[in-house]
């Protein structure tokens, strides 16, 4: 049996919670921000406001308290917003120990500092705790939604701790829920694409946004991020730039492919040494 504490009950980290509960042998603490969160979840087993009509197995505990979530925790799993990532663990900072395993769940980059979330806990816990934490990211082409119903899903856990990857890829197996491992740490943590599909239907982006009921698509937040990133290292970036201009200036996704399509032709990769 594994001790799993995950952070954040959003509709993805509500939605692990179940495939990890359901898988049996775990004990599975979810920390909610919101109380009603907690309410919902021990008086009717589910979390009506972010994943409403999927069942909680009885194995996950909700709880308002980081102290209560951690508590002899042997994995712990970011899944919240990538703007709240650092302050959530510098509260949690006091309560990790070395020997946990912290996979983050969560895409995107920092503003301001352009740091990956792996990259924003370890510094958190590095210089908040004295220790170098073994981290992971945990990612790929899922919807909360589909996880909780028991669709088939293949997912990733990328680390460059290879104990770390066998052991959530052990620990969080499941009949609908293969994890595949992986060392390309930045290649799982920065992928998706769910905002951009409803982009090309031609829907707008608040409309999309209001459509998702309180869930995140971190790419909207933190592509302004990776922009300024190409900038820093003279990388050229040329869809996420007309993806920042749809998102952020209100170019349509047709001009953008104009632009793009209509680029001199050149080689795909180049490498400087």
């Amino acid at each position: 049996m594994s001790r799993i504490a995950i952070i954040g009950a959003g509709a993805w980290g509500t939605g692990l919670a179940i495939v990890l509960g359901r898988k049996g042998g775990h004990e599975v603490r979810l920390w909610a921000h919101e109380p009603e969160v907690c309410e919902s979840i021990t008086q009717r087993r589910v979390n009506e406001l972010f994943l409403p009509a999927q069942a909680i197995p009885e194995n996950v505990h909700p709880t308002n308290s980081f102290a209560d979530a951690t508590r002899s925790a042997e994995i712990v799993v970011g899944v919240m917003p990538s703007h709240h990532c650092r302050a959530i663990f510098e509260k949690l900072c006091s309560l990790m120990e070395p020997s946990m395993l912290l996979v983050s769940a969560t895409k995107g980059l920092e503003n301001g500092t352009l740091l990956r979330m792996t990259e924003v806990v370890s510094q958190v816990v590095s210089e908040g705790c004295g220790f170098t934490p073994r981290v992971g990211a945990l990612s790929g082409p899922t919807f909360a939604k589909e996880v909780a119903r028991g669709d088939p899903t293949a997912i990733t856990i990328a680390s460059h701790d290879a104990e770390l990857q066998s052991t959530i890829q052990r620990e969080f197996s499941g009949p609908t829920f293969r994890v595949y491992t992986s060392d390309d740490l930045i290649g799982v943590e920065l992928g998706d694409r769910s905002v951009g599909v409803e982009l090309g239907k031609g829907r707008k982006l608040p409309d999309i946004i209001a459509g998702m009921h309180g869930m995140v698509a971190e790419g909207v937040f933190t592509t302004g991020a990776a922009v300024e990133l190409a900038k820093r290292y003279q990388v050229e970036m040329p869809i996420t730039q007309q993806m920042h201009s749809i998102l952020n200036s209100g170019k349509s996704p047709r001009e953008a492919i104009q632009e793009l399509m209509l680029r001199s032709a050149k080689r795909e990769t180049e490498f400087h040494s």
